[in-house]
């Protein structure tokens, strides 16, 4: 179980770190404005898989707890 909750958060901590990432490119005018409409819906999937990823792993840690 220890193990499992430590794999869970480094998980989390991982995708959190590629939301904020995200977030940031999504955030800057000028990556949106230069950035081909493609890489900038590309980024936005992204955005929404980790969104997604996230969600579930925190649903398996407070099931583990």
């Amino acid at each position: 179980m220890a193990a499992e909750r430590e794999r869970l958060y480094k998980e989390i901590t991982r995708l959190s770190g590629e939301i904020s990432k995200a977030q940031g490119k999504l955030a800057n005018a000028s990556f949106v404005e230069r950035a081909p409409a493609q890489v900038v819906e590309q980024e936005r999937k992204r955005l929404d898989d980790f969104c997604t990823m996230l969600m579930q792993l925190q649903v398996q840690r407070t099931k583990l707890k």
